[in-house]
């Protein structure tokens, strides 16, 4: 194998592109000086004329196109590590700039947002199928909300009951059950209970007037039966304190609801 001297540096190195950068018009195909030199001389250069060398760079991505997709996709190979790295740490630094962004593609973009979320969810069912259950673990009042807006729809009734709605509904009782007054740290959940049934020909629907926190036994055994008539039942020692402590919440926000005793 032949050998080559840099100019520059005064070493020997092999004369290959691994050492020296190819050049037609030279005789043995190579430029003068080793690569290491060459390096250190363009460090100097654009440390000494920055503008100039972003100018030249951004020349060179318009001249170059597929040249500069080339060599990217090369230094993400090499580079995979860094890469990950890099982006995280730019999506760190930049994250309102980044959901900003993302709010104002998927505004001006929303038929390609939702064949991009279709394919992807079809590509990757066991991602979605645990993303649901990660936001269900996260949000049980939301879902509340979701399935009981979905009956209420199913019946053409009012559904303008929000999760801020049942939040404060669950304080107004002192996170209780409105009926039974068992605490949701002993129960572990409060459902959403419509205090006139879907199914009553007079129900209003799902809003603030109709809804009180209930604890699993109280809005099973409940279920689509009257309020007034159950509550006698199944309380018979304090079924007017807890009717009308009901009904005072119901009318708080000017509820329409009045029981038929």
């Amino acid at each position: 194998m032949s050998e080559k001297r840099c100019t520059k540096c005064g070493e020997t190195y092999p004369a290959t592109a691994e050492y020296f950068r190819p050049r037609e018009d030279a005789r043995d195909g190579f430029r003068s000086i080793c690569r290491d030199c060459e390096r250190e001389a363009n460090t100097d250069w654009r440390a000494r004329n920055p503008e100039r060398a972003s100018q030249y760079v951004l020349d060179w991505r318009k001249q170059n196109p597929e040249k500069k997709k080339q060599h990217d996709a090369d230094y993400r190979v090499r580079n995979a590590e860094k890469k990950k790295q890099s982006d995280a740490d730019y999506r760190t630094r930049n994250s309102e700039k980044l959901r900003q962004y993302g709010a104002d593609y998927r505004v001006r973009n929303p038929e390609k947002r939702r064949q991009g979320s279709a394919e992807w969810a079809a590509q990757n069912p066991e991602k979605v199928r645990q993303k649901s259950l990660d936001y269900r673990m996260r949000n049980p009042e939301k879902i509340l909300i979701k399935n009981q807006r979905r009956r209420t729809r199913k019946l053409s009734l009012p559904n303008e009951y929000t999760a801020e709605d049942f939040f404060q509904a669950i304080k107004y009782f002192g996170e209780s059950c409105a009926y039974c007054s068992v605490q949701v740290s002993e129960c572990k959940k409060l459902y959403m209970d419509h205090y006139v049934p879907l199914t009553h020909p007079d129900c209003p629907g799902t809003v603030c007037g109709n809804i009180v926190p209930a604890c699993p036994f109280c809005n099973s055994s409940k279920g689509n039966r009257d309020a007034v008539e159950w509550i006698r039942g199944k309380f018979p020692d304090r079924a007017n304190a807890i009717s009308e402590k009901i009904t005072a919440f119901l009318m708080v926000d000017g509820a329409v609801f009045r029981s038929n005793e």
